[in-house]
């Protein structure tokens, strides 16, 4: 089973206040749905995602997608913070190679990195179903562990 940290450290100590200000942390390679004849013709970005417990569903940013050349999909009403707005959303797959696990199908696509948010990939709870997490805070250390591959 793949076991891997989503904390921060600091010369090999926890560090809370990181923690604190960006959340449980993992990188991901976020890919077109559509694997390519030619591997090497695979538009992908390695990049940052915030492990969202507040989130029903994974999201991309809308910067991501464009960058990837993704093609929209669909459209969905999404209620945040500012209220409900009309969110395209893409086929893509989102993989976490250190937890042997990847996400394909519809995402919604936000504006992160406008709204000064550090992460360009939000993995919601959809993700978090097939995980498992443990959120030490007192030791300010998350651990993800993936018993089976997810959707």
């Amino acid at each position: 089973m793949p076991l891997i940290e989503a904390g921060f450290s600091n010369e090999g100590k926890a560090d809370s206040q990181r923690l604190l200000h960006y959340g449980p942390t993992t990188q991901v390679i976020v890919c077109s749905f559509d694997i390519p004849d030619k591997i090497e013709e695979l538009k992908s970005e390695t990049v940052f995602a915030l492990i969202d417990t507040g989130a029903s569903q994974s999201m991309i940013d809308s910067q991501l997608a464009t960058k990837l050349g993704l093609v929209p999909v669909d459209k969905a009403m999404v209620a945040g913070v500012g209220g409900p707005r009309e969110h395209t959303m893409y086929l893509t797959r989102i993989v976490c190679l250190a937890l042997e696990t990847e996400q394909y199908g519809k995402f919604l696509a936000a504006d992160l990195k406008d709204g000064d948010q550090a992460h360009e990939v939000l993995l919601g709870r959809d993700f978090l179903s097939n995980i498992i997490m443990i959120y030490d805070g007192i030791r300010a250390q998350v651990t993800l562990a993936s018993p089976n591959k997810t959707k």
